[in-house]
């Protein structure tokens, strides 16, 4: 899986668990980024190393130990 595609999944499977629309600008506000760094996320014209790396890593762990690195982040968010 490439990055636009990481983005992009990710992206579509927020909105279908929250079961509405949420354009690139709503979502860059949630992740504190600006609309056009996102955009480029989807796109797949702007590839941050660190995604890369994190997910990496994360396919190295078993799904409950991500499940648990996932929540605790979630706390900062």
């Amino acid at each position: 899986m490439n990055m636009k595609s990481l983005f992009i999944s990710i992206h579509g499977s927020i909105v279908s668990k929250e079961g509405k629309k949420i354009t690139q600008k709503e979502m860059a506000a949630r992740i504190h980024c600006s609309a056009g760094t996102y955009q480029k996320y989807m796109q797949g014209t702007l590839n941050p190393k660190a995604v890369n790396n994190i997910m990496c890593l994360l396919s190295m762990m078993d799904d409950a130990d991500i499940v648990k690195i996932v929540k605790k982040w979630k706390e900062n968010c």
